[in-house]
């Protein structure tokens, strides 16, 4: 820890006291008592002014050697204002008592005793908040945590936003304030989880299918766990396998990760099994159905459809591909297809791939970035209210937030405009952009744009048309599910099924869509 220095304004005050104090001093001693030359008031009130004078100099010097320089330096404890306040309270109580006694020459006994009645009786009419008091002064002292850290009080799990000489403000995950009294501080056990740029270890337990090899579930889950933005990639999530648990036939793996904001861990966690479940089921691999709390947006996906099912048919059908297939064909490309799904937010990651495959989308909203373009525009500058419809809530809500910060409440209704007319979060941003004046102000909202412009793909559109025919692949990690998402996946042996063995009459056949 740095040494604790005093700021200027203090030293200068420090100084400013005592040349006053040794002013008054030096009148006092030349005027000697002489009451010729100065009246007995006159010497009376010097006399009480260098007494005090000097008095507030040895407090904030006794104060200094006891605040900053034994407690910052010697225990290496950062002071709070409420140690320093009471520290000067006790003295200043001390300099006044003094002052009494040599200064007006008075019997301090007395009023000591009557100080000590009327304490008493203070005492126990305010024992509750005394109580609280002396716990704070306890807290401040030993500080077992700090503004900024993440503590379990009980059953209460929060960041410290404040220290008080009556009780602890904790943050929750749910964003409400919880007061938690000094004296539950002082009298519970307080586990302090994270702070200070520490990272503390947190450890899921996920049930899967005792029969899948373990090698990839740990690999499956690994990949879902390292795509979660609030899981630290150093040190790297690890999964181990931990047991079974008989009574429901399943096995336990243990996630241990690192969350990099601590007070986010619940909903973290929720993420992890949501994720880990998504990819476990794309490998055909079961595990234990989600909780309803981490199921979120799941509603009405676990029943998927099939690669037999009608809407599976129908996308097939209605793709370039496939326009005019016969009924054997349809079942030979429907044979060798998948059905994949993603959760809100999740990467199209390459867990499930074994060769080149078409990807097209049965349900949900998957987004593609767009790297070193303009960005689409299409229906960018048409005013519609599926373009509005479009938009997530979450979406909206974080780009309104942001804007009104800077213009004030008309962000809501000019957010609301600008989304009619994109579904690309980069234009939305540079749409808005052009209703702040300021130069200034507009670089720092455009600040928090996404890096790259993006392309919506709905139910129907297609991506990796090129690869299956031989062309590069695209990369998966431009795309990612916007709302929960199901994609049917075909590979390239059975598109060719389709599209013939050679090559030559593949091109020919190219209808380019919407993100391929």
């Amino acid at each position: 820890m740095k040494p604790v220095a005093l700021p200027m304004r203090l030293r200068t005050l420090d100084l400013l006291v005592v040349v006053l104090g040794a002013s008054l001093c030096l009148a006092w001693a030349m005027l000697g008592g002489d009451e010729a030359l100065a009246s007995p008031t006159v010497l009376l009130g010097l006399k009480l002014g260098t007494l005090t004078l000097f008095g507030v100099a040895a407090v904030r010097l006794v104060s200094f050697l006891m605040v900053d320089v034994a407690v910052a330096r010697g225990w290496r404890k950062k002071p709070s204002s409420l140690l320093r306040l009471l520290v000067s309270a006790a003295l200043y109580a001390g300099v006044a008592m003094f002052v009494l006694k040599y200064g007006l020459g008075q019997d301090i006994g007395g009023l000591l005793g009557a100080s000590a009645v009327i304490g008493a009786v203070a005492g126990f009419a305010m024992q509750a908040t005394l109580e609280n008091l002396f716990a704070g002064v306890s807290l401040q002292l030993e500080q077992p945590f700090a503004l900024g850290q993440v503590v379990r009080i009980g059953d209460t799990v929060g960041e410290v936003e404040a220290l008080t000489w009556r009780a602890v403000h904790l943050r929750t995950e749910g964003r409400s304030r919880v007061v938690v009294p000094n004296s539950v501080v002082g009298s519970d056990a307080v586990e302090v989880l994270a702070g200070d740029g520490e990272l503390v270890e947190r450890t899921v337990e996920i049930d899967v299918d005792p029969h899948a090899t373990p090698g990839h579930v740990i690999e499956l889950i690994e990949g879902a766990v390292r795509a979660i933005p609030n899981v630290a990639g150093d040190p790297p999530p690890e999964v181990f396998m931990a047991g079974v648990r008989p009574q429901v036939g399943t096995r336990i793996y243990e996630v241990q990760y690192f969350p990099i904001d601590f007070i986010e861990f619940e909903g973290t966690e929720a993420l992890i099994r949501r994720r880990s479940w998504y990819a476990l089921d794309r490998a055909e691999i079961s595990c234990a159905p989600l909780a309803a709390g981490d199921r979120g947006a799941v509603t009405g996906m676990m029943a998927a459809p099939t690669a037999n099912s009608t809407l599976a048919r129908a996308a097939l059908a209605a793709h370039p591909f496939f326009t005019g297939m016969s009924t054997e064909q349809s079942r030979e490309v429907r044979r060798g297809a998948r059905v994949l799904r993603f959760t809100d937010g999740e990467p199209i990651g390459v867990d499930v791939l074994v060769e080149p495959m078409l990807f097209i989308v049965l349900k949900g909203t998957i987004n593609r970035v767009i790297r070193g373009g303009p960005g689409p525009r299409g229906r960018a500058d048409e005013d519609s209210a599926a373009n509005l419809a479009a938009w997530s809530a979450r979406d909206l809500t974080q780009v309104t937030n942001r804007l009104a910060a800077r213009v004030g409440p008309v962000a809501d209704l000019l957010v609301r405009r600008a989304a009619r007319k994109t579904v690309d979060l980069y234009r939305l941003h540079q749409l808005l952009a052009e209703e702040i004046h300021d130069v200034d102000v507009r670089k720092a909202f455009l600040r928090g744009r996404p890096d790259f412009p993006s392309r919506r793909l709905e139910p129907g559109d297609s991506f990796g048309d090129a690869w299956v025919q031989g062309g590069p692949p695209p990369d998966l990690d431009d795309f990612h599910a916007v709302t929960e998402a199901i994609l049917l996946a075909i590979p390239r042996s059975y598109v060719r099924e389709v599209l013939g063995s050679e090559e030559s009459t593949a091109p020919s056949m190219i209808t380019p869509t919407p993100g391929a």
